[in-house]
């Protein structure tokens, strides 16, 4: 029996490729990042949790809002903690310009995030507790055999006021939005499902809500006074509301609303049935799970789609064609069971083919 925990993550990283799998959690050999660099999709999600949480325990109290500015205003706080905690951890070696970057970055975020608290609906889902916490971020294991564990990370579960049925559900920030048909294939939200029926919590299904990662753009005044009405990446509450900041007359262009058809927002719903989540477990995850344990022959699953982004690729194929990894382990990989000592290595002197 092995005395780790699994999850959702080796799992697919196994069917994906052992070869980065057994890279990954065998060998535990990982890219080097010297700085992690702010992100805006994590920035965003950081704040709208944070906005849960609050509506939890507003819940919790029986306490209803008559608006979303309480819950907004939490957000855009934690996103500024978040990039305050950003810069204390990465105050060495950042410039000017980098700095700027980043307090752009965050500008867009709280932008983002309390657009998505508008879109949601945020106060028609009533967030579902366990073990006397909501289920916000949550950590949820099981009993797997062989294993120590099955882990695993719901963002939410909640019930949906006005269709019904208690859902999990995740938001992100995409510059394109998956299809609707991705998340009939998601095998991370079926493995969370199966992780809360065993824990007694009956779901429906799942819900991916994306936002644009850019949020709308500021119309544009034209040099004789009016508003452009060239077609621009907003909304029409946006254009309705510089309208009236600039003294015009919404009256006088709605011809726009309709113009201004630039989706932000996109929920994606999967129902997804206790048999489908049963049969999704016993012959993709238990399997694969098995076959972890019983020392699989590594193979590489090679092919542009595969190797196309993936972190271990320079590793892989250079491991593959005989050359020297034991460089790379002290450049641009971690060995977290045998970190090596560094070697810095100034971009001047390297050589560009």
């Amino acid at each position: 029996m092995s005395d780790i925990t699994i999850s959702f993550s080796q799992i697919a990283a196994f069917l994906r490729c052992r070869y980065f799998w057994d890279m990954s959690y065998r060998r535990r050999i990982t890219r080097y990042i010297l700085r992690v660099p702010m992100d805006k999709g994590s920035a965003i999600h950081h704040g709208v949790s944070r906005a849960w949480r609050l509506l939890a325990r507003d819940q919790r109290k029986g306490l209803i809002r008559r608006s979303l500015l309480a819950y907004k205003k939490r957000a855009t706080t934690a996103i500024e903690e978040w990039h305050a905690k950003w810069i204390e951890e990465h105050s060495e070696g950042v410039n000017d310009q980098e700095l700027q970057d980043v307090k752009n970055l965050v500008e867009q975020a709280r932008s983002i995030a309390k657009m998505l608290i508008d879109e949601i609906d945020f106060t028609n889902w009533r967030i579902i507790w366990y073990r006397g916490k909501p289920l916000i971020e949550r950590e949820l294991m099981i009993k797997m055999r062989g294993w120590k564990g099955f882990r695993t990370f719901p963002d939410l579960v909640a019930e949906d006021r006005e269709m019904g049925g208690v859902w999990v559900l995740d938001w992100k920030s995409r510059s394109q939005f998956l299809d609707v048909s991705a998340e009939e294939v998601n095998l991370q939200f079926a493995t969370m499902q199966h992780v809360l029926k065993r824990l007694r919590i009956e779901t429906s299904g799942s819900i991916d809500f994306q936002i644009k990662n850019t949020p709308p753009s500021e119309p544009k005044r034209n040099k004789d006074g009016s508003m452009s009405r060239a077609r621009v990446a907003t909304t029409w509450p946006i254009y309705r509301q510089a309208l009236i900041d600039d003294g015009l007359n919404p009256e006088d262009y709605t011809e726009m609303e309709d113009k201004l058809d630039v989706p932000f927002t996109l929920l994606n719903r999967h129902y997804r049935s206790p048999a489908e989540v049963d049969a999704i477990w016993r012959q993709i995850v238990r399997p694969a799970a098995d076959a972890m344990l019983d020392s699989p022959t590594i193979i590489r699953s090679m092919s542009y789609m595969n190797c196309n982004g993936c972190w271990g690729r320079q590793f892989c194929l250079g491991e593959l064609r005989g050359e020297d990894t034991e460089f790379m382990l002290q450049t641009s990989y971690l060995d977290k069971s045998n970190p090596r000592e560094r070697i810095r290595i100034d971009p001047a002197e390297m050589e560009i083919s």
